[in-house]
């Protein structure tokens, strides 16, 4: 499963809402839920605001105390939308016998588009009608003035690598898939790809369910009503979400949502977990997957690359990684910006080691296994500490004038210059920038210190 999901978060963007459905929608989904066998407790309440768009209220106060027993929400497993729906459907479930290499997401994605546009209404159709028509900062969606905005700094490309990866997607399925598919040309559109996999990263979640067996599968869902819940990243959790395991297997289970201690005053919103680790909830994820950066993420972290050569192909890098044993990526945390730099020195090290900068382009060095590794072990032997660190400060510095730069040409970008849109994606990739540009300062700051303490030695 894609490693970018929930394991069972509920979220919907809050705080640059998605464009909504209109109202009445509203009340015909209400009428479907219940009739599908979801159970909204009495005390809870659905609300729209300008800020957060559709969200769950408490009608009545919760403490500390009360209600921690019985289920604010109650979503029988046979109403959510997963790839098991996606694989037994007569019109999709071929397709995925004709392409199997086809990940889940993509497959998902086709499928939400066949049940929002084929001819019959489908069974989700009151669900469906209530997602979000539109997902205007998603970095899907963005255009030329918005990736202008982040230049080349280390969150670029997260952001050009997500739009890459979905548009291969596209071209490599999307005409096959509409051909088997049978239904004519124009169902299947990149916008409403995008589209698909915008609703699926922003709201679904993996949850537990048991089979016949009694075996636990974690299986990727679209939960109607759950997804409502909003989360503020500045406000404790209201709610503890879980497969219930005595409502019986498969889709006879049931997903339940109880209070979970946290008080709520009455009219107060009942606010689900953000992604459950909170060492991934980086300000690039929360932007790829939901579209927006918090003003303020105290669990932010940045994943810094080696200074790879230019011209080294993407394959090879991971190919390096793999055989030395060390991540292709070094990922700091800005609370422990000092607990990998030890990785990140050893990278800037190698990478500018005689023996690699030598022979990094012969192809008999990048094929063989055995030439790679001893290459590294002979570089370990001889490396000198302080000079590494001298090239993580120059590799850093480069990284942080890159990023300064992003950073200033995003803070000169003004309404007049933007697109309404646009400036609300500015304000996002602005504090994106300052993220960024906080973390490689602390590194660069450990970095110093420690070279000091080593020179003084």
């Amino acid at each position: 499963m894609d490693a970018c999901f929930k394991t069972w978060t509920l979220i919907v963007l809050f705080i640059f809402p998605p464009v909504f459905p209109a109202t009445d929608t509203m009340t015909v989904f209400k009428v479907w839920a219940e009739n599908e066998g979801i159970v909204l407790s009495e005390n809870v309440g659905i609300k729209y605001s300008e800020s957060s768009g559709y969200g769950l209220y408490a009608e009545k106060e919760f403490d500390g105390d009360n209600g921690g027993y019985s289920a604010m929400l109650t979503v029988p497993l046979s109403v959510v939308i997963n790839i098991e729906h996606a694989v037994t459907s007569e019109e999709i479930g071929h397709i995925w016998e004709a392409f199997p290499e086809m990940n889940d997401l993509d497959l998902m994605a086709f499928f939400l588009i066949y049940e929002m546009h084929k001819p019959q209404k489908s069974r989700w159709q009151p669900y469906l009608d209530m997602l979000p028509k539109e997902f205007p900062t998603m970095p899907l969606f963005y255009g030329i003035k918005e990736l202008k905005l982040v230049q080349d700094s280390i969150s670029a490309s997260g952001i050009r690598e997500r739009q890459q990866s979905v548009m291969r997607s596209f071209q490599l399925y999307a005409s096959k898939v509409e051909k088997a598919m049978n239904q004519g040309q124009g169902l299947i559109t990149e916008e409403r790809f995008y589209w698909a996999h915008s609703v699926l990263r922003s709201r679904s979640h993996i949850i537990p369910v048991q089979d016949q067996a009694g075996e636990w599968h974690h299986v990727m869902c679209l939960i109607p009503m759950a997804d409502i819940m909003n989360m503020a990243t500045d406000a404790p959790s209201s709610v503890n979400c879980f497969t219930n395991s005595s409502s019986g297997w498969g889709i006879k289970g049931k997903f339940v949502c109880k209070h979970q201690g946290n008080p709520i005053a009455s009219g107060g919103e009942i606010l689900a977990d953000y992604i459950s680790q909170p060492e991934r909830r980086t300000s690039l994820r929360l932007l790829l997957d939901y579209g927006f950066v918090p003003e303020r993420n105290p669990f932010n972290s940045l994943d810094i690359p080696p200074p790879w050569p230019s011209s080294m192909k993407v394959k090879d890098r991971h190919r390096f990684a793999d055989i030395i044993r060390f991540p292709d990526v070094v990922r700091i945390s800005s609370s422990t910006p000092q607990s990998k730099i030890d990785a990140l020195i050893d990278w800037c090290g190698f990478l500018h080691s005689e023996d690699f900068l030598n022979n990094w382009e012969t192809q008999s060095f990048i094929d063989d296994d055995v030439t790679i590794k001893d290459s590294f072990t002979q570089y370990k032997k001889k490396s000198n500490v302080q000079v590494e660190k001298r090239f993580a400060i120059l590799h850093l510095e480069k990284l942080l004038s890159k990023s300064t730069r992003a950073l200033s040409a995003c803070e000169s970008c003004t309404t007049k210059d933007c697109e309404q849109n646009v400036s609300t994606t500015q304000t996002y990739l602005r504090r994106l920038l300052q993220d960024e540009v906080q973390i490689i300062e602390l590194v660069l700051k450990v970095l110093a210190s420690t070279d000091s303490q080593t020179t003084s030695n």
